[in-house]
This record gives C-alpha cells, sequence and structure tokens, in this order.
C-alpha cells in the first residue's frame, strides 16, 4: 500500500538536509566530509520518500535488528 504521508515526512527531511548544504557549502570551516555525510542524507531520504510512495517497506536499520556481516 503506498503511504503518502510516510512519503512527505520523508521528503520534508531531504528538504532540512539540502538546507544545512546550501548555509554551509561556502563555508571554509566546515568540513567536506560534514557536507558529504549530509548529500548522503539528502539522497537516503529522497530515495526513502520514493521507496514510501511506492508501498515498499523501508527496513529500519538502526534498531539493532539488522547488522553487517563481514
Amino acid at each position: 500500500m503506498k503511504n503518502r504521508k510516510l512519503a512527505e515526512k520523508f521528503l520534508h527531511k531531504a528538504g532540512q538536509d539540502m538546507t544545512v548544504l546550501e548555509k554551509w557549502r561556502k563555508d571554509p570551516d566546515i568540513a567536506e566530509e560534514i557536507l558529504g555525510f549530509h548529500a548522503q542524507q539528502t539522497a537516503e531520504k529522497m530515495l526513502k520518500a520514493v521507496l514510501a510512495y511506492q508501498g515498499i517497506v523501508i527496513p529500519f536499520t538502526h534498531s539493532g535488528k539488522f547488522k553487517f556481516v563481514t
């Protein structure tokens, strides 16, 4: 089932990360790694918005239930 409400929440959060990028991108005191982190977060939240809108279940990996296998 499509989840428009969740998709809108992800887009709102992505917009907040974009605002940070726009404000910090010309600040020489902000490390490139920080800008890269927020760029990655923006892309991830936008992708999650598309998935949620399409009704694809998004696992929340920070819950501790999912672990990386090395």
